[in-house]
């Protein structure tokens, strides 16, 4: 089967996840405008920081299918899995607005990305592992590679986890450090896919 369909669905489901991270934001009727908005300083903060996270996953996805030439049934219902986590976003992403300092609101917010990064790297693995669904491009290197950049985040997430039931402050932190890492160019990231490629 072509990857176009996959390609074409999974865009519509990252834009409409990340328009829904907004939903939760609604202005209080307060007596002073500013005031309203630093009362919902949290909320509007993590709002930023899932829209981060959640478009770095639209990248690494689009990334990926780069190195995906068709999709056999297995493929989709593994993207579908995949997707199934990153629609949940923006449930834990209005726990952790209303509860930023909850431990609890922390490890909901972790366990979901983790559980993307997982799914994300089932599917990934799948594909890899398939020639007749690998581009020509694929090499052992770059299968590693991708497969080492989707789990990465799944330890610092478990850091960040384990951190909030001391540290809530450092674990949002974390939080803000993973998509920065994939955001700001660097050789470990697109440097070395784009070695490999040549």
């Amino acid at each position: 089967m072509e990857k176009n369909r996959v390609e074409a669905f999974s865009d519509g489901l990252f834009a409409i996840v990340a328009t829904l991270l907004v939903i939760e934001l609604k202005l209080p009727d307060g007596p002073s405008v500013w005031l309203d908005l630093l009362s919902i300083g949290p909320k509007i903060l993590a709002f930023v920081l899932s829209f981060l996270i959640v478009t770095m996953y639209w990248v690494a996805h689009h990334s990926m299918f780069n190195f995906v030439s068709r999709v056999d049934r297995n493929l989709l219902w593994l993207n579908n899995l995949s997707l199934l986590c990153v629609s949940f976003i923006p449930f834990p992403t209005a726990v952790l607005g209303n509860h930023p300092q909850d431990p609890n609101a922390i490890a909901l917010y972790g366990i979901t990305l983790i559980l993307v990064n997982v799914t994300d790297t089932l599917a990934w693995s799948y594909a890899a592992r398939k020639p007749e669904l690998s581009g020509k491009h694929l090499t052992p290197h770059i299968a590693t590679l991708v497969t080492r950049l989707h789990l990465s985040p799944v330890a610092a997430y478990t850091v960040a986890i384990v951190a909030g039931r001391f540290q809530p402050l450092l674990s949002l932190a974390i939080f803000v450090c993973v998509p920065l890492f994939f955001i700001i160019p660097n050789r470990w990231v697109s440097g070395n896919i784009r070695s490999s490629v040549k």
